[in-house]
C-alpha cells in the first residue's frame, strides 16, 4: 500500500505535478496548438468542442463530466498566470470590445427584482 507524504508525516514535501494539470492536457482537450493565446480562438475551440460533446455523447453523466473539464480546462488556458511567456500573459490581458459587452451582460441580473 502506497502511503502519502502527509501520511507519513513528512511536511514540506512537494506534491508530484499531475499530467492534467499541465497545459498541454488543456491545449489537447480544446484541440488547440500549443502556446495558443489569442482569446477569441481559445473561446471559439472551447464552444466548438462543447458542441461537439453535446452531439456526440449520449450518457447524460459522462456528458456532464466531459463539459466539466473542458470548462475547466478552457478557464486554465484563459489564466494568464498559468502561462510562462510574458508575451502570452500579455496577449491574455487584452480585451476588445466584445469583451468588455459581455463583462456588462454577465453582470445582469437574471431574475428582476420586485422591489
Amino acid at each position: 500500500m502506497v502511503r502519502s507524504a502527509i501520511e507519513l508525516g513528512y511536511r514540506g514535501v512537494k506534491k508530484p505535478k499531475l499530467i492534467a494539470d499541465s497545459l498541454g492536457y488543456d491545449f489537447a482537450v480544446l484541440g488547440l496548438k500549443a502556446h495558443e493565446s489569442r482569446i477569441h480562438v481559445i473561446r471559439k475551440a472551447a464552444i466548438e468542442t462543447a458542441h461537439r460533446i453535446q452531439d456526440e455523447s449520449d450518457c447524460e453523466s459522462e456528458q456532464g463530466e466531459m463539459l466539466s473539464q473542458l470548462a475547466a480546462s478552457t478557464y486554465r488556458l484563459l489564466d494568464p498566470r498559468r502561462r510562462p511567456s510574458t508575451s502570452e500573459r500579455v496577449q491574455l490581458c487584452l480585451h476588445s470590445e466584445e469583451d468588455l459587452e459581455l463583462q456588462k451582460q454577465s453582470r445582469r441580473t437574471l431574475i428582476p427584482s420586485r422591489i
